[in-house]
């Protein structure tokens, strides 16, 4: 049985792509970096919060983001480090649209360019929820930071299903990975505005749920990316 590692070894995975051993790793690190680096802010910022403690079933990610504080839609939030979850947001977009550049060539055919726009909204739609926070009261504001979301959360899982279809040479465990994480958060995403609408208690769960899908492919794949560099060497 081939391993995780042993897997990404021939045809469009490296001869056809022109992706080398060096280019394979730092991608690799960027996109375990950017994950990291989120969890650990994540948890940062949520530790910081006193009145009141942070509840990661009840409260979203978005509020550790917020700078107001006080009631926001029935939500008690108070998020003195907000200014580091932002950053982070903005790190993991980086961080995510460089790994997909470096990429770019591992993607067969036409598909690559439809993988690079949807890096491109991730990245975007990272910043967008950064910069316009749903704290707001304004109208437009709250729609950017909601289309922000949505590319952070549709763009990732596209891609995690258009790499699971496409690269052939990639392992099949790896493969069924990408297609499942893909079409499981894509349909946790799109519930988001429907539990929203109906002031669900749980919908920070929910929206954890749609977001660290993302990172568990992310996390993947930059495994096997590293994991695959060390085997082959080259």
């Amino acid at each position: 049985m081939a391993s995780p590692a042993g897997g990404l070894h021939s045809g469009v995975m490296e001869s056809a792509t022109d992706v080398s051993l060096t280019t394979r790793r730092v991608a690799g690190v960027l996109l375990l970096f950017g994950a990291a680096q989120f969890l650990i802010a994540e948890a940062v910022t949520a530790g910081a919060w006193h009145n009141p403690l942070y509840d990661y079933v009840h409260l979203y990610i978005s509020d550790l983001g917020s700078p107001v504080c006080g009631p926001q839609q029935g939500r008690l939030v108070c998020s003195p480090w907000h200014g580091l979850m932002n950053f982070s947001l903005n790190v993991q977009g980086m961080t995510y649209i460089v790994a997909a550049v470096l990429l770019f060539r591992l993607v067969p055919g036409r598909s690559r360019y439809l993988v690079l726009a949807l890096a491109t909204a991730h990245a975007l739609g990272a910043s967008l929820v950064a910069v316009f926070n749903a704290s707001s009261s304004s109208a437009l504001i709250t729609t950017w930071h909601t289309l922000g979301a949505a590319g952070v959360i549709l763009g990732s899982q596209l891609i995690a299903i258009i790499v699971g279809i496409t690269v052939r040479a990639a392992p099949g465990w790896f493969r069924i990975a990408g297609v499942l994480i893909g079409v499981l958060g894509i349909l946790v995403g799109l519930s988001l505005p429907v539990i929203g609408a109906h002031a669900f208690p749980e919908g920070g769960l929910v929206e954890r749920v749609a977001i660290y899908l993302v990172f568990v492919f992310q996390v993947l794949l930059g495994v096997t990316l590293l994991g695959r560099s060390r085997a082959t060497g080259r």
